[in-house]
């Protein structure tokens, strides 16, 4: 996999392409549908498969949604048992060919010591998810070596929620296909910005904290940082997360850090980025761009974590 600046023509300069090599499904194949953070109220089961199980057979998918989509035990989560019993099951599960998260919160790191590494090493199967599953895939890259995606959550395709039709479409297409090209900006913020090659980490920002310090945080030499947030992260979170990203062994060895679109939420900007990283004269030796179409936002795309990154400046 790689990323360059497009230099074909019709294609503006500041436009990012990306080059991506995936596994692809086959017309009928099934995914999962897993509830690894929050799940969903009871009550609304029968019109949320109906409504997310119509749009992927629409295009040649099935889906089976797993119990623990619909238990809320505690803080709006299924239990830890049900939620590492229904992975474990669509791993082992033949007909299963990938796995989509249900959707994002703020409890994911509670199945890291219950997961089976050995039994994911055997069945490697794709899971794609953003938010606060991030934290899941980058400990099981970790633990396995296995690339997953940072992509939309089941949730999203709710009818009457707010993802963009293009992601939704960009999605389907990567699906099906091989290798796939997208767009994954043309207004970038150039906070800093030259040639580097590295391996894509994505966290977001206040849930890769739970990593730090534990056996799961990966190692950071030579790494291309995604970044991104919930739009009602205040500025002062950020900034301690920033900070505390810095303390980090081997931080003065990242290569990029990209940083995603977060909506509108506490006027964070571009700019406020821009204050944010000058705080930290350590990061002015790193290549730093923003305003990228990621993270909370209904146009996120759809990346491989863990895989292999050139970046170039439009300057080179």
């Amino acid at each position: 996999m790689h990323v360059l600046w497009s230099k074909k023509q019709n294609i503006p300069n500041n436009t990012l392409l990306i080059i991506i090599f995936m596994q692809a499904l086959q017309k009928w194949d099934t995914i999962a549908i897993l509830a690894l953070s929050k799940a969903l109220p009871l009550q609304q089961k029968t019109k949320i498969i109906q409504n997310i199980s119509s749009q992927f057979q629409q295009r040649g998918l099935h889906t089976i949604f797993y119990p623990s989509c619909f238990e809320t035990e505690y803080l709006d989560c299924p239990s830890i048992d049900s939620r590492i019993n229904d992975f474990h099951n669509a791993l082992q599960e033949p007909k299963i060919k990938w796995m989509m998260i249900l959707r994002w919160g703020r409890n994911s790191n509670q199945l890291l010591d219950h997961i089976d590494y050995a039994l994911l090493k055997k069945n490697k199967k794709p899971i794609i998810g953003y938010s606060d599953i991030t934290t899941i895939l980058n400990a099981i890259y970790h633990k396995t070596q296995q690339c997953n995606y940072h992509g939309p959550l089941a949730i999203d395709f709710l009818e009457d929620n707010r993802i963009n039709h293009l992601w939704k479409e960009s999605l389907y297409q990567m699906l099906f296909s091989p290798h796939s090209t997208i767009q994954l900006w043309d207004n970038p913020r150039y906070i800093q910005a030259w040639t580097a090659q590295g391996v894509l980490v994505w966290w977001n920002l206040t849930s890769f904290l739970q990593l730090a310090g534990t056996k799961y945080f990966p190692k950071l030499q030579n790494k291309i940082i995604f970044l991104e947030d919930t739009p009602n992260t205040p500025l002062n979170f950020r900034d301690r997360a920033l900070h505390h990203l810095w303390l980090q062994k081997w931080a003065n060895q990242i290569q990029w850090i990209l940083i995603g679109k977060t909506g509108t939420g506490h006027h964070i900007t571009p700019q406020n980025w821009e204050k944010l990283f000058s705080q930290i004269q350590s990061f002015q030796n790193i290549p730093i761009i923003a305003n990228l179409d990621f993270g909370h936002i209904p146009y996120n795309q759809t990346l491989i974590i863990w895989e292999k990154y050139n970046i170039q400046s439009p300057s080179q």
